[in-house]
C-alpha cells in the first residue's frame, strides 16, 4: 500500500490522534518513573527511621533492664545518703549531739567545700556528677572503745 499526499489530508486526524497518544503515553511514563522513584528513596528513609526507632526502642529496654536490677541498689546508697544531697547541717548537728553526749574528751572537724571527684581509674558514671566533702576530724581519746562508740 502506498500513501500519497493526498491520502495525508485523510488521515490527519488519526496521525494526529496517534502521536497525540504517543506523547501522552510518555508522559505517562515519566510521571509514573518519577513517582517510583520518589516511592523508593521515601520507603529507604522509612526503612531507616524504622531501623533507628529498634535501635532506641532496644537501647531503651536494656535501660529498664539495668534501671530494675540497679534500683535496689541505689535506694539503699539514697537510704544511707550515700548519694544524693549533702547534708552539711546534719552533719553538724550529729557531731554537736555527740560532744555534748560526751563520748569522747575532745574533738575538732573541719568540713571542707564540696569539689567535683574524679576516681582513679575514671568512672563512667552517666550522666551523674561525682561530688565530695573532705572531713577531718581530731579527737582526743582514752582508748579505741571510745572511737567504736563515736562511729556507732
Amino acid at each position: 500500500m502506498i500513501i500519497s499526499k493526498a491520502d495525508l489530508i485523510y488521515l490527519k486526524w488519526g496521525i494526529g490522534a496517534f502521536l497525540l497518544s504517543l506523547a501522552l503515553g510518555g508522559g505517562i511514563i515519566a510521571i509514573s518513573n518519577k513517582y517510583q522513584e520518589t516511592s523508593r528513596t521515601d520507603r529507604q528513609i522509612a526503612q531507616k527511621q524504622l531501623a533507628e526507632a529498634r535501635t532506641q526502642l532496644s537501647a531503651a529496654q536494656n535501660d529498664q533492664e539495668n534501671m530494675a536490677s540497679y534500683a535496689l541498689e541505689y535506694n539503699a546508697l539514697l537510704a544511707q545518703q550515700v548519694i544524693g544531697d549533702e547534708h552539711r547541717l546534719d552533719w553538724i548537728e550529729g557531731l554537736e549531739k555527740l560532744r555534748l553526749q560526751g563520748h569522747v574528751l575532745d574533738f575538732k572537724y573541719a568540713i571542707a567545700p564540696q569539689q567535683s571527684y574524679a576516681p582513679d581509674p575514671p568512672l563512667d558514671a552517666g550522666s551523674l556528677q561525682l561530688n565530695r566533702s573532705g572531713m577531718t576530724m581530731q579527737m582526743d581519746l582514752l582508748h579505741e572503745e571510745q572511737l567504736l562508740r563515736l562511729l556507732t
